[in-house]
């Protein structure tokens, strides 16, 4: 074998590896963002919220991100957007490693929002950050019965 040769091979590996090795280094650095959306209901002594739909995000990045809305994307339609929610105290908000921002809404609101007004179930729940990426998750069948229940109570 040629010394040159050996020195190519040797070059070649070590640098795939060190690609390897970036890539791997980017993919766990970077923010991600980990949404989940579930029935809820806040209670204190004297009151109750009625019925809520929270939609919950944590990121399980290095690197912080930072989060403008939350809302609801309808069956059948990837790009309309239903509405979103959340309040000027809520967003925009940076999250660093480990943090979690909630939002609680209203099931009469979601209704009102989504099937109220023809646009169909909401079943995906998103944040977006500050770059315009949506992340997305589905909406639980728990909660889309819910929804439907509440058409169903407005309709009679």
């Amino acid at each position: 074998m040629d010394w040159t040769l050996a020195i190519a091979i040797w070059g070649a590996v070590t640098g795939s590896l060190a690609s390897v090795v970036t890539l791997l280094a980017y993919r766990r650095d970077r923010a991600h963002l980990v949404v989940t959306c579930s029935n809820s209901v806040i209670f204190n002594s004297t009151w109750s919220s009625g019925p809520l739909v929270a939609i919950d995000a944590v990121n399980t990045g290095r690197r912080p991100i930072r989060v403008e809305s939350a809302g609801f994307i309808a069956e059948g339609s990837p790009r309309e957007e239903l509405a979103t929610f959340g309040d000027l105290q809520t967003f925009p908000k940076t999250l660093t490693e480990g943090e979690k921002v909630s939002v609680q809404v209203k099931l009469e609101s979601l209704y009102e929002q989504s099937i109220g007004v023809g646009k169909g179930r909401p079943t995906i729940a998103y944040y977006r950050d500050s770059t315009g990426r949506l992340h997305k998750t589905k909406v639980p069948e728990t909660v889309l019965a819910r929804v439907v229940g509440a058409a169903a109570g407005n309709q009679g």
